[in-house]
């Protein structure tokens, strides 16, 4: 493969294992890169299959997609899998100049976009936010939707950063500070518990078992960078959360409360616990929040005072996928590797 007036020679392959160490350590250079597309967090999935797409130049990765997909009702669906926060193409990290760097990471896309559209015809993958240029995917039929998230900018200090949250937040964390609580790490089976009880407590169905929860927790903890917390008055734990993270920043993965009254503004506590441990101890100067399912969510995320930010979901636009989509909404079992 030749790029256009660069003589750069490329070659598109598909990663075997005996190269998976050299796919992880361009995820971890890549600005698009994150956790999520790192082979220890695809492989925690059972059901999931794998495949790699790799642009390499002098066995260098310049550009590449994960493509975990699943097979069910006779069609892949090449999509996120529970808790993945981001897929989508990855470049790799260039001090080009802009409209170098442009052309060919378009150059890029067209590529990947190609093959990933001859693999499967069904595909709802999250973009990373710092990949912007959805035009090769468009011109073959794709559709770019929009997302947002949260990233909570930890480069100041603690006072400062408590100082930018919004009043309310603040004051609700000083008020749950003197309930005297206090925290410690937590098993998969405390928070899978606390998550689900948190649906309870507004009388809507968890997305999955508690024993699915758990399952998936417990692979993450195994698998990947995982940080998990626990509030307990006493030995009760009363909220927890989980936080996995890369190099660069962590990423907020779930919480669960239990529904005790007395106890206000422990859900900001539980948030600003994880920010303290986030800032002191892993030393990350980013916190991604990642996105919300309701109006109630993304207006306690955005207490903390955080940045909005914008990607894109790539999706398949077809009036064949749109009748999958009707045809299968149904509760997903997932099962995971421990």
């Amino acid at each position: 493969m030749n790029y256009g007036s660069y003589d750069y020679d490329f070659e598109l392959s598909e990663l075997k294992a005996d190269r998976y160490g050299l796919w992880d350590q361009f995820v971890e250079d890549s600005p698009q890169g994150t956790v999520f597309q790192k082979i220890s967090w695809l492989k925690s999935y059972e059901e999931y299959n794998l495949k790699l797409l790799a642009i390499t130049h002098k066995e260098t990765i310049v550009a590449g997609i994960p493509i975990p997909f699943v097979n069910r009702l006779g069609v892949r669906f090449a999509v996120n899998p529970p808790f993945t926060g981001y897929l989508g193409v990855l470049f790799r990290k260039s001090s080009q100049k802009y409209n170098v760097r442009l052309s060919m990471e378009r150059e890029f896309s067209k590529i990947l976009a190609k093959n990933l559209k001859e693999f499967t015809s069904y595909v709802r993958y999250v973009f990373h936010y710092n990949f912007v240029d959805a035009t090769p995917f468009l011109d073959l039929g794709y559709s770019a939707k929009p997302y947002y998230m949260y990233i909570l900018n930890l480069r100041e200090n603690l006072d400062k950063i408590l100082g930018e949250m919004e009043k309310d937040t603040r004051n609700r964390i000083r008020r749950a500070e003197k309930y005297g609580l206090h925290c410690t790490d937590g098993s998969p089976a405390e928070i899978a518990e606390l998550v689900c009880l948190s649906y309870n407590r507004k009388n809507q169905a968890p997305a999955y078992s508690k024993e699915t929860y758990e399952k998936m927790l417990t692979a993450f903890s195994k698998n990947v960078p995982y940080k998990s917390l626990v509030i307990k008055d006493k030995e009760e734990a009363i909220a927890g959360g989980i936080i996995v993270y890369d190099g660069k920043r962590a990423y907020y993965l779930c919480a669960g409360i239990r529904p005790r009254s007395e106890f206000k503004g422990i859900n900001q506590l539980l948030v600003w616990t994880l920010i303290k441990h986030v800032k002191e101890n892993l030393k990350l100067n980013e916190f991604d929040l990642q996105g919300w399912a309701n109006e109630g969510i993304e207006r306690f995320l955005r207490g903390f005072g955080p940045t909005l930010t914008q990607g894109l979901s790539i999706n398949s636009s077809s009036t064949y996928c749109q009748l999958i989509d009707a045809a299968r909404n149904m509760r997903r079992t997932v099962t995971t590797k421990h």
